[in-house]
């Protein structure tokens, strides 16, 4: 079964709304999701944003 890639910044963008109506264990998902995709793309300064944006959400 293949998964398709999402555009990390949709995910990036999901995440932010998530985040916004205060549900953060969904928005650290995504933000985590968006990392594993900027990082598909090797872009590892968007990926480690995404990685503190997660962090920050758990806590």
């Amino acid at each position: 079964m293949s998964e398709q890639i999402r555009n990390p910044k949709e995910i990036e963008k999901e995440a932010k709304a998530v985040y916004q109506a205060e549900d953060y264990l969904e928005a650290a998902e995504l933000f985590t999701a968006a990392a594993n995709s900027y990082l598909a793309q090797e872009n590892a300064i968007a990926a480690a944003e995404m990685q503190n944006n997660a962090c920050v959400a758990l806590i």
